[in-house]
């Protein structure tokens, strides 16, 4: 048995809408013990936030799109 992945893939990038600054926490099925919120202004923090939503985007009860935005 060999490993396929999933991927996920916004029709648009307009359907993108997620935010862009501020602090974000995650739910629960994304990470589960929560650290404090994400602050979205530090560069780093984005991309740690971004790279968690990206690696579960496949098994998202929503879509990634609520997470994730278009620049």
């Amino acid at each position: 048995m060999s490993y396929t992945p999933s991927f996920v893939v916004a029709d648009s990038l307009d359907d993108l809408h997620g935010p862009t600054t501020g602090e974000v926490t995650l739910p629960n099925h994304l990470l589960w013990n929560p650290p404090d919120p994400f602050d979205l202004d530090d560069d780093k923090e984005l991309c740690a936030m971004l790279r968690i939503v990206l690696r579960a985007a496949h098994s998202l009860p929503n879509s990634p799109s609520t997470w994730i935005v278009a620049v």
